[in-house]
């Protein structure tokens, strides 16, 4: 008897992927949402409102990655980049989008993390901090590299190290932008022409400054060049070997300074500080971030905070005049010596400032064993993790958290409502208009009864942003 072998059971398809699709939302990187058919579709280059024909990348049972081929119906947010380098520089790739609605956009971003990663809803969300959405940035590296014959200068290209030449830049401050075309013109002229390898431009209140990041030791000839372009107009300019990335030499000034400063008008404050040292891009919405810190943490003259990823003072001083005492802690030494000085400059003596790698052990810290009334966190990317697991049982009542990543806030925010704080007040800061990031600040305070939660980590980070339900 012949057995008839049953064909194995046929996998179930995909449903086909329209020819048209309309975007509702954003992610976080930019990038627009379709839903429908049990699938999740982001596709580059899109935007909510959008009806646009796709060419798809990569797509699974649950998601769909895809760039935009076409735009049938622009949405009514949409806008002309007025860059002519946009769709090539990886800097500002959001200039094709309204900036009021893109900050919106983002906003909602970092509440939805929020609400997802650690279930926490803000009791007051505040209107955002907002920006002038061109000629805001007062900080750029550009890389310099020769090939074939010719030196390509600029900013690198969106996920390349390709290097996008630019002869100027919409985002930052005018007085820097129209550096890009002259010092194209010295490089190409330069006899060394492996001796550069980036140049940084910084931009302050008592001029601007241009960082010549050098390979190998430039040739007298390349040396006046730079001197008399600097004398020209003005500049501070300084040599770093990329031997030593953390000190550089400041070889012209018109004025006599070697350093650079920025003023906190509303606190009386000047800080000084030199190119390569870690500085807010954007000076307007800075000032306007410290001064809605020291209102949302409406401190006595009686209390103590702890400032930690500090730097040079930033936050640091102006609280001091409005406290009894406050401790800044950084990592980078440099820093650290920075904001002592800038503290004897401005006669505030309530602050004390030490250096300490915040992500590593805590080992013998005795800033660490005191009891503070409040804290302020500005930390990297990666978030404050480490540190506030370390003073789980130190934490004061009210935190400040100044974040630049809303997936780190995210995960922080969950560990600190397990230790029984609540989300007071938040709000967006458009530091960097025309791109996907966002920075961001929560006020939490502690509740009389923690909710702890250990049998298995609050967020698993691998996760993407958007997770498709199932049908």
């Amino acid at each position: 008897m012949q057995i008839k072998r049953k064909n194995p059971p046929r996998q179930a398809r995909s449903a086909a992927i329209p020819a048209e699709v309309m975007l509702e939302a954003l992610t976080h990187d930019g990038r627009g949402v379709a839903k429908g058919a049990g699938r999740v579709m982001l596709v580059e280059g899109a935007i909510p409102g959008d009806t646009v024909r796709v060419r798809i990348n990569k797509q699974t049972a649950k998601r769909v990655d895809a760039v935009v081929s076409k735009i049938i119906a622009p949405s009514p947010d949409r806008v002309e980049p007025p860059c002519p380098w946009y769709g090539q520089c990886g800097g500002c790739t959001m200039q094709h989008m309204n900036n009021e609605k893109l900050l919106a956009a983002k906003q909602d971003v970092v509440l939805s993390q929020l609400q997802r990663f650690a279930g926490l809803d803000p009791e007051r969300v505040e209107a955002p901090l907002t920006s002038p959405p061109w000629g805001y940035r007062s900080r750029a590296r550009l890389a310099v590299r020769w090939w074939n014959g010719r030196v390509h200068f600029g900013f690198r290209a969106a996920g390349s190290k390709n290097i996008v030449p630019v002869g100027e830049c919409a985002v930052l401050v005018p007085g820097l932008s129209e550096l890009i075309s002259p010092m194209r013109k010295i490089l190409e002229g330069n006899k060394n022409r492996k001796a550069v390898s980036h140049i940084e431009l910084a931009a302050a209140e008592n001029g601007c400054a241009v960082l010549l990041r050098t390979l190998e030791l430039m040739p007298e000839e390349d040396q006046k060049r730079w001197l008399a372009f600097a004398a020209e107009r003005n500049l501070q300019l300084y040599v770093q070997p990329e031997s030593s990335p953390r000190s550089s030499a400041c070889v012209y000034t018109a004025d006599g300074s070697d350093s650079l400063n920025y003023t906190l008008p509303e606190q009386g404050i000047s800080l000084t500080f030199q190119p390569v040292d870690f500085t807010q891009v954007n000076p307007g919405i800075n000032r306007k971030m410290v001064s809605q810190a020291l209102a949302w943490l409406s401190l006595t003259p009686s209390e103590t905070v702890l400032d930690l990823f500090c730097g040079m003072g930033n936050f640091t001083l102006p609280l001091a005049k409005q406290c009894a005492q406050v401790t800044g802690v950084e990592g980078v030494q440099d820093l650290v010596a920075r904001g002592r000085k800038n503290a004897q400059d401005n006669g505030i003596e309530n602050v004390c400032f030490e250096q300490a790698d915040l992500a590593a052990e805590p080992g013998r810290r005795e800033w660490q064993a005191k009891t503070y009334d409040a804290m302020l966190l500005d930390p990297p990317r990666t978030g404050a993790l480490e540190i506030l697991q370390q003073m789980a049982d130190k934490l004061p009542t009210r935190i400040l958290y100044v974040s630049c990543n809303p997936a780190t806030l995210a995960r922080d925010a969950g560990f600190l409502k397990e230790r029984g704080y609540h989300l007071a007040r938040f709000g967006v800061m458009d530091m960097f208009p025309q791109t996907t990031h966002v920075e961001s600040m929560g006020l939490f305070i502690k509740t009389e009864k923690p909710f702890i939660k250990t049998e298995k980590p609050f967020i698993k980070t691998e996760k993407p942003f958007i997770k498709a339900k199932k049908l």
